[in-house]
């Protein structure tokens, strides 16, 4: 007998679920339209994009934990999903040439100027900046403190102690070559000069632990500072200011390149209220500001 009212109950279940599909479905569609419209109202203009853009990025940006904050509200007003690539200034340009990204930070003027002189850029904006130090033991074996300017305090890390590069064609390194060419030395990889072909952060690790030199930005420097021994030994503002720029890549030279999109990041991040919180990034943790705006 109960298996009877089983069966009878089955049956009467697939009767009603032919008699009433588009009940459930128009009930599934009421559940969906609602979930769509509201994640989409948060979205300036009120419609999420769904694009997705690469953004080859500098280190320092991304190691301090601005950019994140950036990208996560540039993605709530706008939809958009910003991929970033962290690498050395160099090799963004680079993918920027292969059409292997949308829209770039870099902080190596020269470069940038001979990428936009080449077409594969299409706007260039300078927009932040701070400056080089470099970081050693507190005891300063090398005696560099008391240099006139950095390129004597090169001079002398060429002949004492130990300094680590980053030798990553990165706006660090090639400011790091420039300043060794104009204090006379040429360096090659040995004891004395370390080679690591890594990110500032994991260099800034490597001369803490060996106790040794290194050019870093004073971002970065800033924001690690508290976890290392290493000391900013010296700073040379005259000579080792440090400009950040953003650029978006022409789509008429890559012709992979999403301009529409990465414009909007461009926009966005030049923006008055961006700016704003550029220039007043780290103040609040470390009673000083990352990055300075450039007027």
């Amino acid at each position: 007998m109960k298996k009877i009212f089983g069966s009878l109950l089955i049956i009467m279940v697939l009767m009603l679920s032919t008699l009433l599909p588009f009940n459930f479905s128009h009930a599934f569609a009421q559940e969906t339209s609602s979930i769509s419209i509201s994640s989409s109202s948060s979205v300036a203009g009120g419609a999420a994009t769904g694009e997705t853009i690469i953004l080859a990025t500098t280190y320092s940006v991304f190691d301090t934990g601005l950019l994140d904050s950036v990208l996560k509200e540039f993605k709530e007003k706008t939809g958009i999903t910003v991929k970033p690539i962290v690498v050395g200034s160099g090799e963004s340009l680079k993918m920027g040439e292969r059409g292997e990204c949308d829209i770039i930070l870099a902080h190596s003027p020269a470069l940038e100027e001979k990428f936009m002189e080449a077409g594969f850029g299409k706007d260039r904006k300078t927009f932040a900046k701070n400056e080089f130090y470099i970081v050693g033991p507190a005891k300063d074996p090398a005696g560099i403190k008391n240099s006139a300017d950095v390129f004597g305090a090169f001079a002398k890390l060429d002949s004492a102690g130990v300094f680590i590069s980053r030798g990553d064609n990165s706006g660090t390194h090639n400011r790091e070559i420039a300043i060794w060419k104009k204090a006379g030395a040429v360096k090659t990889p040995g004891p004395a000069y370390i080679v690591t072909g890594l990110g500032m952060a994991e260099t800034l690790k490597m001369a803490d632990e060996k106790q040794a030199y290194t050019l870093c930005d004073s971002a970065t420097y800033t924001f690690m500072a508290e976890k290392m021994e290493l000391k900013n030994i010296y700073a040379d503002a005259k000579n080792l200011s440090n400009y950040y720029s953003v650029i978006t890549v022409n789509p008429e030279k890559t012709r992979h390149a999403k301009y529409e999109p990465a414009k909007k990041l461009y926009d966005y991040i030049l923006s008055a209220e961006t700016l704003k919180f550029i220039g007043e990034f780290g103040k609040e943790k470390f009673n000083r500001t990352l990055f300075d705006l450039v007027e």
